[in-house]
């Protein structure tokens, strides 16, 4: 009876032991299981926090590249219209230009009728506005040597220039002379001539920053109907396409250029000053 007794408390002991342990086991999952769902619940929370986020900065991002879009578009739109108006600007000068430019033919070809200016049987082209009208290249007559070369009238040269070789200087009754020679592209016949020196130029190359002096004589030139006695320097110009260049010393206050004619002003023919030295 005793052991029935004893077998009996044990087995209520065992029993007793294991239902706490698994009521212990089932507290420690639950737990475990509270503590997942509140971490899953709190990345659920951050989840839906970053995606309003994410939507916010979408709607951000659209609404800016709406505003850039019309920025683009009204910066096109101006300058379309900017390009409009410089085209009608660029119409409305090249009407002024070709208004101009037909006048001035128009006023030199009313100038050529009434001229009456000739020289050797030849007219020594128009003038407008009492000046004698240039082109961009003319025949001009040089004295000394009293020959007819071709030159290129330079609105952006001071001085004129001759082209001449063999420059050498010389004294003459105690004065400074220059003797050159210069050639006829036309016919490659060499004058040489002397004349007093009349001052050295400094002339800045272009493209160099060191100085060339040159001599500077004087010549009669005549260009159309008019002569002059003007200065010259004289410098190697065999690159150059014309031998002799026209500069606004003899251009101003008595000629006009228009560069889109050649060849409009014959030159007349003066008398050879004296005291010239030529030597053919």
């Amino acid at each position: 009876m005793k052991r029935d007794v004893f077998l009996y408390i044990l087995f209520s002991a065992f029993i007793f032991f294991f239902v706490g342990c698994a009521n212990y086991s089932l507290l420690i999952k639950e737990a475990e299981l509270r503590e997942i769902e509140k971490n899953t619940q709190e990345q659920a929370e951050w989840i839906r926090v970053m995606a309003r986020e994410q939507v916010i900065m979408n709607q951000a991002m659209a609404d800016y590249s709406q505003a850039m879009f019309l920025q683009l578009r009204d910066i096109s739109c101006r300058q379309e219209q900017l390009e409009g108006r410089l085209d009608e600007i660029e119409k409305v000068v090249h009407a002024m230009r070709l208004r101009e430019r037909e006048a001035v033919k128009s006023e030199r070809r009313e100038a050529v009728g009434k001229s009456t200016g000739k020289s050797a049987g030849k007219s020594t082209g128009a003038r407008l506005r009492d000046k004698q009208v240039v082109g961009a290249v003319e025949k001009v007559f040089i004295t000394p040597p009293g020959k007819i070369l071709p030159a290129r009238i330079d609105t952006g040269a001071v001085t004129s220039s001759l082209n001449a070789h063999n420059i050498q200087k010389f004294e003459r009754n105690g004065d400074e002379w220059i003797r050159f020679t210069i050639v006829n592209p036309e016919n490659s016949e060499e004058y040489t001539l002397e004349r007093p020196l009349v001052r050295s130029a400094k002339i800045i190359q272009a493209l160099s920053k060191e100085v060339d002096r040159r001599p500077v004589v004087e010549l009669s030139v005549t260009v159309g109907g008019i002569n002059q006695i003007a200065q010259f320097t004289l410098s190697d110009r065999s690159h150059m396409e014309h031998p002799v260049l026209i500069g606004r010393n003899v251009l101003k206050d008595v000629m006009v250029v228009d560069v889109s004619e050649t060849y409009i002003a014959p030159p007349g023919l003066p008398p050879e000053p004296p005291g010239d030295i030529t030597r053919p």
